[in-house]
């Protein structure tokens, strides 16, 4: 379990004013200096980095370790947005983006977004929910500053960030239960565009209760249920320990799995994952896709996929509700 008060550690050449936002928003508590100042208990030794070019996540015992820091702009997101294939790509085909449809895609595991800005790119409208306020944070600001980023702001526009724990969201908000865009109007039948403003921390709106922060600015976390729309399809991309015995996984997801202290908790979040997919099918109008390691089995509830795609390392999980044409979108 993360700290009551994660810190938030913002450069002397940072903006101070942006880093107290996120500060109140999150409720983190702000530090003026560098990662060489601070002293973090060996139990949790995580803190957020506010630099000049924008929000990192660093472990301050390992300062050989890259920290994690999300762009949309460069590296392995704009990399895979211009070479990834496009929509003859697995996941593409795992949400039928293949067929010309453009869903509401409810991503309730965002982590990194990884996935989520290859969906987004391929049409489809994002919601992510993210729990965790150190990855939430990360998110926000990678999200603000790609829409100063004319190639991918278009693709920002589809992705709008909810501070949630998705699991609570089905617990109080019952109303989108059974296919809820059955019959619901302007869903899915025209793209939902969820921001238009642009997105550079220094342009961080004001904090204002009244102005509804969200529902139209896509770096914004949205807390309001009523103001997103239902899912056409439901995402889950649950972490997990790796496997024993096998190669190391990636330095980006050990990070991750140490900040939520995943292999401490790993029946807890197995039983989790079991209420968010029963919950995710209940509530998605066409499908539910689990992304599993090829070697994982299926999440432990009463029904099974009715369909799997799989690559060599990694493997969909497709419960789907109802058919999908190029008409239905």
């Amino acid at each position: 379990m993360w700290p009551e008060q994660f810190i938030l550690l913002c450069d002397p050449r940072a903006d101070y004013e942006y880093a107290g936002r996120l500060a109140r928003e999150y409720n983190f508590a702000l530090q003026i200096g560098t990662p060489d100042t601070l002293t973090l208990p060996a139990a949790y030794p995580f803190v957020l980095f506010l630099q000049a070019h924008g929000l990192c996540l660093l472990n301050c015992h390992k300062k050989r370790q890259n920290p994690v820091h999300i762009d949309f702009c460069a590296g392995k997101k704009w990399h895979r947005l211009r070479y990834g294939g496009g929509k003859s790509q697995l996941i593409a085909k795992a949400f039928a983006l293949n067929k010309g449809i453009k869903p509401v895609i409810w991503d309730l595991t965002a982590g990194l977004a990884h996935d989520a800005f290859v969906l987004a790119s391929l049409g489809a409208s994002l919601i992510l929910f993210e729990r965790h306020p150190a990855l939430a944070a990360l998110l926000q600001d990678a999200l603000y500053r790609a829409q100063r980023c004319d190639p991918v702001a278009p693709i920002i526009q589809r992705m709008q960030l909810v501070h949630q724990n998705s699991l609570t969201l089905f617990q109080n908000n019952p109303g989108h239960q059974n296919n809820p865009g059955k019959n619901n109007p302007g869903h899915p039948q025209k793209e939902h565009n969820s921001g238009h403003n642009s997105g550079h921390p220094q342009n961080y709106p004001e904090d204002n209760p009244a102005d509804n922060p969200g529902h139209d600015n896509p770096g914004h976390p949205q807390n309001y249920p009523q103001n997103y729309p239902a899912p056409d399809m439901i995402y889950l991309d649950p972490m997990f320990p790796h496997k024993k015995g096998s190669a190391a996984v990636k330095k980006e997801m050990q990070y991750l799995q140490q900040l939520v202290g995943v292999l401490k908790k790993e029946k807890q979040l197995e039983r989790e994952n079991q209420l968010l997919l029963t919950a995710a099918c209940q509530h998605a109008r066409y499908r539910v896709i689990v992304k599993r390691p090829i070697w994982a089995p299926c999440i432990a509830i009463e029904r099974k996929p009715d369909l799997q795609l799989q690559s060599k390392k990694q493997r969909f999980d497709i419960y789907i509700n109802q058919g999908v044409s190029a008409k239905g979108k």
